[in-house]
């Protein structure tokens, strides 16, 4: 990879000139900008947000202390400053800095989220405590003695325009900011909580006032404003719990909104009544078109559950959400109507998920992302000739493994005390592409600290303008290079071109384990290989997890490959079993894991056909402790008799039969095992 191109741009702001580094990246690798924005102490990431319709990247960012650097020289001069710098996709270069400043050492104020008028003109989201540098306007009730919230729209000669505010000159009043959108109009939808009483919602025609039913609970707020900063509409939900906005998604029209997040107790909206369960908190989904509520989703776990990201889907009309879980499933009502519960399959007590939901209220599928894991942001990915549409989503983990998805499961081994993820999952939630994972180095991103990645915006469609944001501590090397940060925490933008990054290096269809006597015999499936050196099979112990015997891989492949492994040997119980697939360049991932249960007597066992749908031929894999009679038959789904795959003497041992279905109609067929007083039928698919 070529070493850091170095160019100097000026900048000219407040009658000071900065000059900021363009640090740019060689045409063939995954990055292709770095910009680096940190300070001596801790700074906090806002959100990535890229508006199309003019092509810039827009970030928001907090800089903790005087000394703040954006790029190489640009320093702060307050205590506290909450930025909105101007980002070109393709170079990474900053075009425009704007900033509001803590008045004094007493005060504070965040740079959370930014968004766009319709003449795209920036807002930048946030919170503050105190007095804040926005004298020129005529608020005196900016000055608040507890956390607050605040939208302000900027010109582009870098004055504010308007500003708008949610707090209180109450002691026990505050409030929080939770996620905004805003659609091709130009009208701003922001979300977030408050409490305690005369909560003042100020906005450029008036004030409107607010009081939580109980002084010590919080209560959500959604709110519309106008192109001109304007109230149009706030919604409120109230009750005798806690009630917070996390986030909300809009048509890019505007008719339709979607609106997430957490509550617990009883809340209400309107004549809408939302109940938590027994000590728990739960999440909730609405549909808003206009000011009607069309539907509410409720999830419910054995533990708390919210709603913390929602991103719309143009294609469906629908969208894709995430949160946090506790349990290993979640309920799902609609309509206060229970619907269906999934088994999303943690491999932890809880963890994080992320799903896709119709216009309807459909929740079409749920997966976890667990392995102490945190989803920071989602962001619709659109489609092309070559890729699917899909969403991407992006965030942190601290343990060793980390899964997404139905069917492609992929883990990452740590390498810090905290390391990120970037996934870019299909309309189907399978997992398309790793094109930022610090463990599984898909794009040599490596770490030795913590790092996580906080906010992205990616597009299949238009070249080069996949962009994200990151956190970091200390020394973090990306595509080869070596970024150092300032201070304790810095904000890293980079732009990548996920067009370029690898695929998954190798696709696992099958992984599953059989018992013969004392030995587990364990066989796997792959369906396309790149540079796949080998498998580790490992055994999970009283010292973790230990290397058992190793496979050797088919390099590059596009067909599908087979492979077996027998641990010979076990005593009885229960035993779990995982693959570390190696690549050639040392890179690795681990497999779900598999359990195998080791008898005294050992019985018969009868294990799924695959593949399993089929078309035509699939496999029938069973084992039998000691020689007898086996028969293995297939039924139609009327019970017919329609193939006799064995029916004779057979030694005790692991055994397989195929089946050639041709000429046999589509369907669902089942197939059936018996050895002696065992008899075992599943079901199977053939697609023709």
């Amino acid at each position: 990879m070529k070493k850091f191109i170095q160019n100097c741009t000026a900048l000219l702001l407040a009658g000071l000139v900065f000059v900021m580094p363009e640090k740019a990246f060689a045409q063939d690798d995954p990055v292709e900008w770095v910009l680096r924005i940190g300070g001596k102490s801790a700074d906090i990431a806002g959100g990535v947000h890229v508006a199309l319709e003019d092509g810039v990247v827009r970030l928001a960012a907090t800089m903790g202390e005087a000394g703040g650097m954006v790029g190489d020289s640009f320093e702060t001069p307050d205590a506290q400053t909450a930025i909105l710098v101007i980002v070109d996709p393709k170079t990474g270069k900053p075009s425009e800095l704007y900033a509001i400043s803590a008045d004094d050492l007493k005060s504070s104020i965040t740079g959370d989220d930014v968004t766009v008028n319709v003449e795209n003109d920036p807002h930048l989201i946030g919170t503050y405590k105190g007095s804040i540098g926005v004298s020129q306007h005529d608020l005196s009730l900016l000055q608040s003695p507890n956390q607050s919230v605040y939208l302000a729209e900027f010109t582009e000669k870098g004055t504010i325009s308007w500003i708008n505010t949610i707090g209180s000159v109450f002691e026990t009043s505050e409030a929080t900011f939770g996620g905004v959108d805003s659609h091709q109009e130009g009208e701003v939808f922001m979300t977030g909580s408050y409490k305690g009483t005369e909560v003042l919602f100020i906005h450029q025609t008036g004030v409107e006032t607010a009081n939580s039913p109980t002084v010590e609970d919080e209560d959500a707020y959604l709110i519309q404003y106008g192109t001109r900063g304007e109230l149009r509409d706030l919604l409120l939900m109230q009750g005798n719990g806690n009630s917070r906005g996390n986030d909300v998604t809009l048509a890019k029209d505007g008719t339709v909104a979607y609106w997430g997040g957490e509550y617990d107790g009883i809340a209400t909206l309107g004549r809408n009544v939302l109940e938590a369960g027994l000590r728990t908190q739960d999440g909730f989904l609405i549909k808003l078109a206009g000011d009607e509520v069309e539907w509410f989703i409720e999830l419910k776990g054995a533990g708390d559950v919210s709603v913390s990201n929602v991103v719309f889907n143009p294609e469906t009309g629908g969208g894709y959400f995430a949160g946090d879980f506790g349990g290993s499933a979640l309920e799902y009502e609609l309509n206060n109507v229970f619907v269906k519960s999934f088994d999303i399959n943690s491999s932890d007590d809880g963890g994080q998920y992320v799903g896709a939901f119709s216009a309807k209220g459909e929740i079409l599928w749920i997966y976890a992302i667990s392995g102490d894991a945190t989803i920071n942001d989602l962001a619709f990915r659109e489609g092309n000739p070559d890729q699917k549409s899909g969403v991407s989503v992006a965030g942190a983990y601290g343990k060793a493994e980390v899964y997404a998805g139905p069917s492609t499961k992929y883990g990452f081994e740590l390498q810090g005390t905290q390391d990120a993820f970037l996934l870019e999952l299909d309309s189907a939630g399978d997992l398309m592409l790793l094109p930022w994972t610090t463990g599984a180095a898909a794009a040599d991103m490596t770490h030795d600290d913590w790092i996580e990645i906080v906010s992205c915006f990616c597009t299949g469609s238009i070249t080069r303008q996949n962009v994200g944001s990151a956190t970091y501590d200390a020394v973090l090397k990306i595509a080869g290079e070596e970024v150092e940060s300032i201070g304790e925490t810095d904000v890293l933008v980079f732009g990548y071109n996920a067009e370029l990054s690898p695929p998954l290096p190798v696709e696992l269809t099958a992984f599953t384990g059989l018992v013969d006597g004392t030995d587990a015999f364990l066989s796997w499936e792959t369906a396309s290989e790149t540079n796949n050196a080998g498998f580790e099979v490992q055994r999970f112990g009283a010292s973790g997890w230990q290397q058992v015997g190793y496979v050797a891989g088919a390099g590059t492949t596009t067909e599908a490959q087979s492979y077996a492994f027998t641990v010979q040997g076990l005593t009885p119980g229960s035993h779990q079993f995982r693959l570390k697939q190696i690549d050639f360049d040392g890179t690795f991932a681990f497999s779900p894991t598999v359990t195998v249960a080791i008898q005294a007597g050992q019985r018969p066992q009868l294990i799924d056909a695959y593949p399993n749908p089929f078309k035509p031929r699939t496999t029938i894999r069973f084992s039998v402790p000691e020689q007898g009679v086996v028969s293995v038959k297939v039924y139609d789904v009327m019970g017919r008799l329609v193939a006799e795959l064995h029916d004779g003497t057979l030694p005790a041992g692991i055994h397989n039969i195929a089946w050639d279905a041709s000429g046999m109609a589509s369907g669902v067929y089942f197939y059936r095992m018996q050895a002696g007083a065992f008899v075992e039928s599943k079901r199977m698919m053939l697609l023709q």
